[in-house]
């Protein structure tokens, strides 16, 4: 047992219902991405919608975390979050105008945009030292199992069988219960899981985390990364199905990236442990960012495909390397939720909302294998500044 009652099943038992409460959130706020043909929307529209999903996951990031962090009540601000979004994803359901939609899903995201933040922080606060790079990539791989994996074609298959509303409408459940088990496990508990009573006092300032060396640079990787991710998940379904692939085979293309992705999650931080938290995510930015070349010089080629699926979705375990791992690694525990906001928000907005919003508009202008092009250039980018980092793996930091 670790100090203040932390033991490996306890960090193992949360991390897991923290994937699932992920992998859910992730799954209700993408599944929109695969309306299109329904809505007869076009990319551009796409990439208003998630632009503005974005703002509201940035807002809601920054506040509902910055009031987790100084209430101290993590657990019970992150049920109320996913209480508000699964509210709001039955709305859209309603709706009966593109602005409408628009309305519904900013609000959705504000309530969604702590998930990720509270989620990891909870389970860094309530994990060993040595298992915190497994238990985030647990969490983590709730999107690459429910999201990525599973989520394409389960509603691809909703949609032919009982239209989008109805799809919608099935995302909305799960999310609900987990809010309210979130909740249960607040008044259980009264506040276990989040960080310790004696740090509550000290109020957490969002001037302080920016001196941080590594919080700047993450800062900037996470924007690149998610410009990638949030690329992939606007442009691919639509970049295969320009490319002569049917709905089922693009979903299984999607599916079989979402798996690669999960052992990704697994290894990728396990291996960092050991090599370094900047030699791995270099390597795999790099890898990325020449799977979505070859995405634009090779459309729809088996080459690419192959590719794609090894390394395309690596960026979503990046993310988390810069919005969770190394955060967290680089500043105090009382900041943690924060920090990861910080970073969370400042990565929506600018990769979440901006860069759909602009990989849409390049994709409409110059065709939807340019905006993979666009994707290799954020990662190759990434590449670059992860070489500034300060290493943070336990045991190989140098300039912690």
């Amino acid at each position: 047992m670790g100090a203040g009652g932390i033991t490996k099943n306890r960090g193992r038992q949360l991390a897991l219902f923290a994937s699932l409460t992920w992998g859910f959130t992730m799954w209700s706020r993408t599944a929109f991405n695969y309306y299109t043909d329904a809505l007869g929307i076009n990319a551009s529209r796409l990439g208003a919608v998630n632009f503005m999903t974005s703002i509201g996951s940035m807002l809601g990031a920054i506040l509902l975390c910055r009031i987790a962090d100084n209430r101290n009540c993590r657990t019970r601000v992150l049920g109320c979050g996913l209480l508000l979004s699964a509210a709001m994803q039955g709305l859209i359901c309603l709706s009966s105008s593109f602005g409408a939609i628009i309305a519904c899903r900013f609000i959705m995201g504000i309530g969604l945009g702590c998930a990720y933040s509270l989620t990891q922080a909870i389970v860094e606060n309530a994990s060993l030292p040595k298992e915190r790079p497994a238990n985030a990539g647990i969490v983590e791989n709730g999107e690459a199992v429910i999201s990525t994996m599973i989520g394409p074609m389960v509603i691809v298959f909703a949609i032919s069988r009982i239209g989008w509303r109805g799809a919608n409408a099935m995302l909305a459940l799960p999310v609900f219960l987990i809010a309210v088990i979130w909740l249960r496990i607040s008044l259980k508990t009264k506040g276990a899981g989040t960080r310790p009573r004696e740090q509550a006092a000290e109020r957490v300032t969002f001037v302080a985390l920016l001196k941080v060396h590594n919080m700047k640079l993450c800062i900037i990787l996470g924007v690149l990364t998610l410009t990638n991710v949030w690329t992939m998940y606007s442009c691919c379904p639509m970049y295969w199905s320009k490319n002569g692939y049917s709905d089922t085979e693009m979903s299984t293309i999607m599916t079989a990236m979402g798996l690669v992705a999960i052992l990704a999650c697994f290894v990728l931080p396990a291996a960092s442990n050991r090599l370094g938290r900047k030699k791995i995510a270099g390597l795999f930015a790099v890898l990325n960012a020449g799977a979505y070349l070859l995405l634009f010089l090779y459309p729809g080629s088996i080459v690419s495909l192959v590719c794609f699926v090894a390394f395309g979705g690596s960026a979503c375990t990046l993310s988390m390397f810069f919005m969770a791992l190394i955060t967290t690694e680089s500043v105090k525990p009382q900041y943690a939720a924060s920090a990861i906001s910080l970073v969370n928000a400042t990565s929506e907005i600018c990769g979440g909302a901006v860069g759909p919003l602009a990989a849409g508009l390049i994709a409409d202008a110059f065709g939807v294998k340019t905006a993979m092009l666009f994707a290799a250039v954020c990662m190759a980018a990434a590449a670059v500044l992860v070489t500034f980092l300060k290493e943070t793996a336990p045991g190989l930091e140098k300039e912690r």
